[in-house]
């Protein structure tokens, strides 16, 4: 950590890979095939063992990590647009941002101080609900400038997926800022390093 870094949520020693992730994450790419009529093409990517799986899904049911692979490898062929990808990933923000954001915005409203930083201490809990084993870090770069690093996450493997978890993060922060600038800085294909900076 550079001198004038200041960390908000440490990285754990050793983090577990993921395992299983919530619903929620899938709902929202699969709402985007829905709505561009591609269910038959979606089903005819996915491989057929996975099949079952993901008919069954609801939101806040716990998938696998081979499935969620499996359905954003078969996303990513059919969406290839990075922009139609985040849009996915608002969408999902959107959903999330429904239910638990809400509530701790509220709480943070309570006393005076609602921003980026002060939402995102909560990230232990928030990460929790969405994934099973792997970890993120935050660390305050500037006045309104963040860094953040997501480890143990094989998803960032797929595109589809790297582009809606940073519409994810646009999505969730705009309810606590005007506007939120997502910058990816490198990602191999478990982990992923991203700046955020907020007017």
């Amino acid at each position: 950590m550079r001198p004038t870094e200041r960390a908000l949520v440490p990285l754990p020693a050793s983090p577990s890979p993921v395992t299983a992730v919530r619903g929620t994450l899938l709902g929202g790419s699969l709402r985007t095939m829905q709505q561009l009529g591609l269910r038959e093409a979606y089903f005819e990517q996915l491989p057929s063992q996975h099949h079952e799986a993901v008919m069954a899904l609801v939101p806040m049911s716990w998938i696998p990590t081979d499935v969620a692979l499996a359905h954003y490898r078969a996303m990513d062929a059919l969406v290839s647009d990075p922009k139609e990808q985040r849009a996915s990933g608002h969408f999902v923000g959107e959903r999330v941002q429904r239910s638990y954001l809400h509530t701790l915005v509220r709480a943070l409203q309570a006393t005076g101080l609602v921003t980026p930083p002060r939402l995102l201490e909560r990230m232990p809990t928030i990460w929790g609900r969405m994934f099973r084993g792997g970890a993120v870090s935050i660390s305050q770069v500037g006045p309104k400038d963040l860094r953040v690093r997501t480890v143990g996450l094989p998803l960032f493997s797929v595109p589809y997926f790297r582009e809606g978890w940073e519409g994810v993060w646009e999505s969730g922060l705009s309810l606590v800022t005007r506007k939120i600038y997502v910058r990816r800085l490198r990602r191999s294909d478990d982990s992923l390093d991203m700046t955020l900076a907020w007017v």
